[in-house]
C-alpha cells in the first residue's frame, strides 16, 4: 500500500513538472518587445517626465527586436541599411516606417514631439501585438 502511494505521488510530481515547463516556455522576441512596450507605455502619464525621449527608446526597442528575431546587428546599422533587411519580412515595411518616424522625432523639441511620440508608441504596440499573434499560431 505504501509503495502504491509512493508511486502515485511520484507520477503526480512528474505531471506537475511537465505542466510547469509548458507554462514557462520561453517568450518570442515579439512577445518580449510587446511586454516592454506595454510597460514603458505607462510613462506617458502626465506626471511622468521621461529621461530618454520616447522616439529614441522606441527605436532602440525595435532594433533589439530586429537583432533578436533576424540575427542582424541592427543596433549598429543605420535605418536606411535596415530597410534592405526588413524588406520581405513579416511587418518589415511597418517596422521600417516606425524607425524612420522615430529618427525624425529624435531631433524635435520635446514639447513638439510628445504627442507624436505617444501616437508612434501606440502604433508600435499594435504592430507587435499583430506580430505576437502571428507567432503564437
Amino acid at each position: 500500500m505504501l509503495a502504491a502511494l509512493g508511486g502515485c505521488t511520484w507520477e503526480w510530481r512528474k505531471r506537475r513538472q511537465r505542466q510547469r515547463t509548458v507554462e514557462t516556455s520561453p517568450a518570442t522576441a515579439a512577445e518580449t518587445t510587446l511586454q516592454v512596450l506595454r510597460h514603458e507605455g505607462e510613462r506617458f502619464r502626465p506626471a511622468d517626465v521621461p529621461v530618454v525621449p520616447a522616439a529614441a527608446w522606441l527605436s532602440q526597442l525595435i532594433r533589439h527586436y530586429v537583432q533578436e528575431e533576424y540575427g542582424a546587428l541592427a543596433l549598429m546599422l543605420t535605418t536606411t541599411e535596415l530597410q534592405d533587411l526588413l524588406r520581405g519580412k513579416r511587418c518589415g515595411p511597418e517596422l521600417f516606417d516606425i524607425l524612420v518616424r522615430c529618427d525624425a522625432l529624435k531631433y524635435q523639441a520635446p514639447s513638439a514631439a510628445s504627442a507624436e511620440e505617444q501616437q508612434l508608441w501606440w502604433e508600435a504596440m499594435t504592430l507587435f501585438e499583430k506580430l505576437e499573434q502571428g507567432t503564437s499560431r
